[in-house]
């Protein structure tokens, strides 16, 4: 199971649940440390692992190193870059889980509302000549407030795009729950309710069957 999440902040990322057969299951914790790793990796034994971990992974230089990054704050960095060392450190986004509450934390970015703004539009006309000139803001109480939805870029190309919000597999079908004979039956009005009762299979349902 995966599903898209999109932040104003970055790109669109993906949250992904996989299930193991018995026979791959981590049985101890350095089976864990060989799939989950938080260390910077040899640029000779995986060069192609470490760029990505420097380019994509590792905050910097900024402050003193590089006055033109973009978390400086006068100066300083506004992510307080660089830290003291810690001899333990966790990467909070890498998890093994081993839980069914992971596959409510995975949907609930699927069914979340989407982000809205408040926004305020005003038009500003100058009358007059010279000293004289004057701003006068046209406001229409009507369109000066509206509620709108904040789609940031990368989600609005991905939907035009039409691409996967996302997916599961097996793929699952939702079945309507109803008690023992009570299920909801619906006919067209050109319908005749005696010859319906009696069609072969109407009282078979998805969810009994």
């Amino acid at each position: 199971v995966y599903v898209i999440e999109f932040q104003k902040r970055g790109l669109p990322h993906a949250h992904i649940l996989l299930w193991i057969k018995e026979y791959y299951r981590c049985k101890v914790a350095t089976d864990i440390d060989d799939i989950i790793s938080v260390e910077l990796l040899s640029p000779t034994a995986d060069p192609t692992g470490y760029k990505a971990v420097s380019n994509y992974m590792l905050h910097g230089p900024c402050g003193n190193d590089s006055r033109a990054a973009t978390c400086n704050v006068e100066g300083k960095c506004s992510k307080h870059f660089p830290k003291p060392f810690y001899v333990e450190t966790v990467h909070i986004n890498v998890e093994g889980c081993n839980r069914s509450k992971a596959i409510k934390y995975v949907f609930k970015y699927l069914n979340k509302v989407p982000d809205r703004a408040t926004i305020v539009i005003q038009e500003n006309v100058q009358k007059g000549q010279g000293m004289t000139k004057k701003k006068i803001t046209m406001v229409d109480e009507i369109k000066n407030y509206l509620n709108c939805r904040y789609l940031a870029p990368c989600e609005a190309v991905w939907r035009i795009y039409s691409f996967d919000i996302h997916q599961s597999y097996p793929s699952m079908m939702k079945l309507n729950f109803h008690l023992p004979n009570q299920q909801p039956v619906t006919l067209h009005d050109t319908k005749c309710l005696p010859a319906l009762l009696q069609k072969d299979g109407i009282d078979v349902t998805m969810f009994t069957n």
